[in-house]
């Protein structure tokens, strides 16, 4: 009789372990797939109350710089690097970007804004009547403010 009852417990309390680790592993589940989608969707769907209407005018601050090479008998220009215009006083404006950016004192520094169009899209602008004649790097970068 005691084995009996030994046997009924044991064999209950292996139903109840199962039952507590398959609603574990269910909750594990519904919590990486359903519960992260669901919170990434509202990270990325979310609304800075205190940046909007302020996002236009953030992103017309960042900037790129480009550095003008003059060497011997040629011109080369850099890819650029990144900047951002932190204020204007009197018609200069301030930027901030790395130092090894424009640490050499001897060379001009371009800033392409964001309303500058890609040298691509100056091309099409520039070549309206369907020439396809090209146009000098130095008049593109003429363009843009030192």
């Amino acid at each position: 009789m005691m084995s009996n009852l030994c046997s009924d417990f044991a064999k209950r309390y292996r139903k109840l372990i199962i039952l507590i680790l398959v609603l574990l592993l269910a909750f594990e589940i519904c919590y990486i797939g359903i519960y992260q989608s669901i919170y990434e969707q509202l990270c990325r769907t979310r609304i800075y109350d205190d940046l909007a209407g302020k996002a236009v005018k953030i992103m017309s601050a960042n900037i790129s710089i480009k550095t003008i090479i003059t060497e011997e008998n040629s011109i080369s220009y850099s890819p650029g690097a990144s900047g951002v215009i932190y204020a204007k006083e009197n018609g200069t404006y301030y930027a901030l970007t790395a130092a090894h950016v424009v640490s050499d004192s001897g060379r001009t520094y371009k800033a392409q804004t964001t309303d500058i169009p890609t040298y691509k899209e100056y091309m099409s602008e520039q070549k309206s009547d369907g020439d396809n004649s090209f146009i000098p790097l130095r008049e593109y970068y003429a363009i843009m403010p030192d």
